[in-house]
C-alpha cells in the first residue's frame, strides 16, 4: 500500500507563527472555508494570518465570516481595492464550522 511521507505524516501538529496567503477566493465558499479551517486552526497562541483579498471578491463578507468562527480579524489596510486582512489565533471555545 502507500506509505505516506514523513512530512504528511506529521503535518497535523505543525503550528505556525504566521501565514500568509492570498486565499482562493474564485474557489469557491467551500474550498476556501475548507483550507481556512485546515490551517488557521494551526497558528500559534501568539501567531497571526495575513490574508489579502480583493474588496471586489468578498473581503467584508471573508472577513465576517472569520470572526463568527472565532478568528478575531481586522483589516489592516486597503490598497486599490485589495484588502490585508490580519487573523489571530482562536479560543479554544469558539466551534468551527464549515458552514
Amino acid at each position: 500500500g502507500h506509505r505516506p511521507h514523513r512530512h504528511q505524516r506529521e503535518a497535523d501538529d505543525v503550528e505556525f507563527a504566521g501565514i500568509y496567503s492570498n486565499p482562493p477566493i474564485r474557489s469557491g465558499k467551500g474550498v476556501l472555508h475548507g483550507l481556512m479551517t485546515r490551517w488557521l486552526p494551526r497558528l500559534a497562541p501568539e501567531g497571526r494570518a495575513y490574508l489579502v483579498v480583493h474588496k471586489h471578491l468578498g473581503s467584508d463578507s471573508f472577513a465576517d465570516w472569520l470572526n463568527a468562527q472565532g478568528w478575531p480579524t481586522t483589516r489592516l489596510t486597503s490598497v486599490q481595492g485589495y484588502r490585508i486582512l490580519e487573523v489571530g489565533c482562536s479560543s479554544s471555545e469558539a466551534p468551527h464550522s464549515s458552514a
